[in-house]
């Protein structure tokens, strides 16, 4: 469901709509009753991975079904997960920077880059700005954002 309306590219209003719609509300309840069911049935022989599942998906329940408080939530991280990639590959390439200076360096260098793709600024323009800024004398760092002097 939640493919089709990113496919449809539908309102966030629609999207709260159509995920609090009495068929997505009957779907998420007969999730939770198959959950108590098996909860209810210890006997039941299930490895006790299994069983941890099962007690998370209870005790966080209402946090797992937050996303249909807002359409603006997204049902999954994968947006998060995607800004990170860079990260997590360049975390193993840091073995080879040789020193701590360098892995800091690196460290700003991305977190400069991935604020400037979240922002919808070219990374570029935004370097050249901010040094431009810089070079004025500029100080005000909070006002030196991507989204505050690339607008």
């Amino acid at each position: 469901m939640e493919d089709t309306y990113r496919r449809e590219k539908l309102t966030p209003d629609e999207i709260y709509r159509r995920r609090n719609s009495k068929k997505t509300t009957e779907i998420i309840e007969k999730l939770r009753t198959e959950l108590y069911d098996l909860l209810a049935n210890p006997e039941e022989s299930r490895s006790e991975l299994m069983s941890k599942a099962l007690n998370y998906l209870k005790t966080f329940w209402n946090q797992i079904f937050a996303y249909r408080n807002d359409g603006e939530y997204s049902i999954d991280n994968m947006a998060a997960e995607r800004a990170i990639r860079p990260i997590t590959v360049q975390r193993k390439n840091s073995l080879f920077f040789g020193s701590v200076k360098g892995i800091q360096n690196s460290a700003i260098y991305n977190t400069f880059i991935e604020t400037c793709k979240q922002a919808g600024v070219s990374f570029r323009d935004y370097f050249c700005k901010l040094l431009r800024e810089l070079k004025k004398g500029r100080t005000d760092y909070e006002n030196l954002l991507p989204m505050t002097i690339c607008k």
